[in-house]
């Protein structure tokens, strides 16, 4: 939803749902950023990314972890 918020579409388009699904399964998400075709603050752009990241062991791991981040941004 974030990600969503940030760059004004969803991450993954394709022309049916399988096709959108094998997306998130295997493509890295571009970033936000280049999206929406305007500049984030890194800081956030980066945590975004880490949410969205295909190996579990790369994303945060729980939400008091994602809280302490964005505590950061600013």
């Amino acid at each position: 939803v974030l990600y969503t918020a940030l760059a004004g579409e969803e991450p993954f388009q394709g022309d049916n749902p399988l096709s959108i699904l094998m997306k998130h399964a295997q493509t890295p998400a571009e970033r936000p950023s280049v999206k929406r075709g305007a500049d984030l603050p890194q800081k956030l752009e980066a945590i975004v990314l880490r949410c969205m990241a295909k190996e579990p062991d790369d994303r945060y791991a729980d939400a008091g972890e994602l809280e302490r981040a964005l505590t950061y941004v600013a």
